[in-house]
């Protein structure tokens, strides 16, 4: 097994992003392609012969991944983390959006995480709190002025 990290295999990569940055615009040339919508169509079409020039088959048919430890959440992994001040009505802002919190949280501040896939979490010592996105901020209720 040849380690990531290893000279051999940072050469490796660095070979191939050679290849794969020089060679298409040569060949892109040669075929006539001048058009942005035939060049993005092009790579399909080559991805087999590039396949079959330079793949090498491994040594060993083996999965030399590690598994997942029990307990560990790998859906938030990859997110955006933004740390936004809990307002008084239980609103939060986060990139030009308003959330309404409905968990009631006692704090002034709650981490909202966009995940790739556009799901927005919000979070509080860990623990999801439910919301909804809404458009305006909720009204404070005018409570009357009572003078003795």
């Amino acid at each position: 097994m040849t380690r990531a990290r290893s000279p051999q295999a940072k050469g490796r990569v660095e070979r191939l992003f050679r290849t794969l940055q020089d060679r298409p615009v040569k060949v892109l040339r040669l075929k006539g392609i001048s058009s942005k919508d035939a060049a993005n169509r092009f790579p399909e079409s080559c991805l087999d012969a590039h396949d079959k020039r330079f793949g090498v088959e491994a040594s060993k048919a083996v999965d030399a991944h590690r598994p997942v430890a029990k307990g560990l959440d790998l859906d938030g992994a990859p997110c955006l983390k933004h740390t936004s001040a809990l307002r008084n009505g239980f609103t939060v802002v986060n990139e030009k959006r308003l959330y309404q919190v409905q968990t009631r949280v006692n704090a002034k501040s709650v981490i909202a995480e966009e995940n790739v896939d556009g799901r927005m979490v919000i979070k509080h010592k860990g623990e999801s709190s439910r919301f909804e996105e809404i458009t305006s901020r909720p009204k404070r209720p005018k409570t009357p002025i009572i003078y003795k």
